[in-house]
């Protein structure tokens, strides 16, 4: 009788640790981009910009990201460059690794391989005097920190737990229009394409779909948005 519940016990670890481990955690991607280095980009004043962004990466437990967070830090930088102001962060009873980054940005006016060395950057083109904005994402070096992780920790990182939220700001004196399809603008999803007017000093979270980031993954650059300059 014992054994028999010694049994059943170690079957029931043996399926919460497997799902436990063929869990991803989550990964938060979340730039802030200003309209006015977009447009310092297009017009050729600036050949790269940096684009503050927010990494964060889900942990086990506040105990588990003070014991870890030197090595994850150590690993995530290998693959998204230097990292600062690693901190902690608890939220709707999740843990979380949280540190800042920045981003290149270029100007290309048509798809290709992602900037060398970085799991994200951005591509911006000039379309009949507007622009239009794409992210890129290198598969081949999210593989390398896949592989890793597990290594490392036993848990898996996962492109289907990658969540995308870009925050657009106008910092220009005048509007601007943004056109998006496939994200949610501020919100309100738009499955077939919508437009926004962003006014002066107004910001808006650009939050990417599961179809539109799974397109991501396999092409490895998406054009998400196009602003138009009023």
């Amino acid at each position: 009788m014992k054994r028999d519940l010694r049994v059943k016990y170690l079957i029931l670890f043996i399926i919460l640790a497997s799902v436990i481990f063929s869990s991803g955690c989550e990964i938060h991607f979340s730039p802030e981009v200003y309209v006015s280095d977009l447009l310092a980009l297009k017009n050729g004043e600036e050949d790269i910009i940096y684009i503050p962004s927010t990494l964060k990466l889900q942990v086990i437990s506040e105990e588990s990201y003070l014991e870890s967070k030197d090595k994850i830090t150590r690993i995530l930088e290998k693959y998204l460059g230097e990292l600062d102001r690693v901190s902690y962060e608890s939220n709707n009873f999740e843990s979380f690794y949280v540190a800042q980054l920045e981003v290149i940005a270029r100007e290309g006016s048509s798809k290709g391989a992602p900037v060398e060395g970085g799991l994200f950057s951005f591509r911006v083109r000039e379309d009949n005097k507007n622009i239009v904005l794409a992210v890129r994402f290198n598969n081949r070096l999210f593989k390398q920190l896949e592989n890793e992780f597990f290594k490392e920790f036993s848990q898996t990182v996962d492109t289907k737990e990658l969540h995308l939220s870009i925050t657009m700001i106008n910092d220009l004196r005048n509007d601007v229009k943004l056109v998006a399809q496939g994200v949610y603008l501020g919100g309100y999803p738009c499955p077939f394409g919508a437009s926004y007017t962003l006014k002066r000093r107004e910001k808006i979270d650009i939050v990417f779909s599961d179809v539109l980031r799974d397109y991501l993954v396999n092409s490895e650059d998406v054009e998400f948005v196009n602003i138009i300059l009023e």
